[in-house]
């Protein structure tokens, strides 16, 4: 379990993220870990805060963004994750939310998509700034940067396989690779991510 003073040093994180957001982390859990194994984690989270509660959590309700930073840690520590476990966290995550089956069926190119894409992660979070930087359809390669969204080094491989999964489903092609060129925890003032088909 995290510590008293780790707790209240997360409860100063400013920002919101959609309960999806945090349903999905409990899904991905359940199908990998198992049923008894994310029950146990929700009755941990649920000691630091009774709300905090799978059961609970509606799909389009607005939550305190130190939750989702709050059930990382906890997965990590509970079930020994990496930077690798958390990339496939995020990748599915796209798979797994009602909100992205939802607006999918909006997205009709990739142009469109790319440009619209500020305006999906505002439906998600209410923390951070996504910028479609740049776009080269010819090339097959485009840059989003992710900027005021410095909240924890493990959201940086969660964005990478989330950015990449989304991907996969626009340009419906599975040969994406994507990189993370910046990082705010690597010294660079935003996040930046190279997606190339």
């Amino acid at each position: 379990m995290i510590s008293q003073k780790r707790i209240k040093e997360l409860s100063k994180l400013r920002g919101r993220v959609r309960g999806d957001v945090i349903i999905t982390d409990f899904k991905y859990i359940r199908d990998r870990q198992g049923k008894q194994a994310m029950d146990k984690l929700n009755q941990e989270l649920k000691k630091v805060n009774k709300d905090l509660d799978y059961y609970k959590i509606k799909n389009t309700v607005w939550l305190p963004v130190s939750w989702k930073v709050l059930l990382l840690e906890n997965a990590k520590k509970t079930f020994k994750w990496k930077d690798k476990d958390f990339f496939d966290l995020g990748h599915s995550a796209s798979s797994n939310s009602f909100i992205t089956r939802t607006l999918l069926r909006y997205f009709v190119s990739v142009n469109k998509t790319f440009k619209e894409s500020a305006k999906y992660w505002q439906k998600y979070w209410q923390v951070g700034e996504l910028d479609p930087y740049y776009l080269d359809v010819k090339k097959k390669y485009l840059i989003l940067r992710l900027k005021k969204f410095k909240l924890h080094p493990d959201l940086c491989p969660y964005m990478k396989g989330h950015f990449l999964a989304f991907a996969e489903m626009i340009l419906r092609n599975d040969n994406i690779n994507i990189e993370e060129t910046k990082c705010n925890f690597r010294g660079d003032s935003f996040h930046e991510f190279k997606i190339q088909w």
